[in-house]
């Protein structure tokens, strides 16, 4: 009981730092990145994302699993996650297959970037579900927000907390 609570002490960020940073993690990862965007992230990219001039944060970004597609369509992307682990293995993919993309570590909720600055915003996936506490969560939303343009948009994917398929996911497009 005494471990448990010492664990739960812990800043709970580095506690997500710490569960994506492991070896078993990396590999799982580093796995999945060929797959690319899920088709339903795909459609919604292809949909709503139609300014490859514009500048497009990936957030939440971990191992090259969704810029790919972006990437190749043209899009200038920054692509920031928490986990330095995440960014090493995706910048060491990216090296490999010779793109040249900028990876940031960095935390959602508070973004270092000014204001207005990105055309669109991709937060897909495991990104959102690995926030601890409604309020940083809200913190995420406020710093979208603000580093979005006007008119700019936020596509948001996440899995729901009750799986029923590996690919049973919310979406939500916002337009600021």
């Amino acid at each position: 009981m005494k471990n448990i609570l010492n664990e739960l002490r812990k800043d709970l960020k580095q506690i997500v730092k710490d569960e994506f940073s492991g070896e078993n993690t990396k590999r799982q990862y580093i796995k999945k990145a060929p797959e690319g965007l899920f088709l339903s992230e795909k459609h919604l990219i292809e949909k709503y994302f139609n300014n490859t001039k514009g500048k497009l944060l990936d957030l939440g970004c971990g191992t090259e699993r969704t810029t790919i597609l972006l990437y190749e369509k043209g899009y200038s992307v920054i692509r920031v996650d928490i986990v330095p682990k995440m960014i090493e293995n995706a910048k060491k993919i990216a090296s490999e297959k010779n793109f040249d993309i900028d990876y940031r570590v960095g935390d959602a909720t508070e973004l270092e970037f000014e204001d207005d600055m990105f055309d669109s915003v991709f937060f897909s996936n495991q990104g959102w579900t690995q926030i601890p506490r409604k309020e940083n969560r809200i913190k995420v939303l406020k710093e979208i927000r603000r580093i979005l343009k006007n008119n700019g948009i936020l596509i948001f994917t996440s899995h729901t907390r009750h799986l029923f398929s590996k690919h049973f996911f919310c979406f939500l497009v916002c337009k600021k």
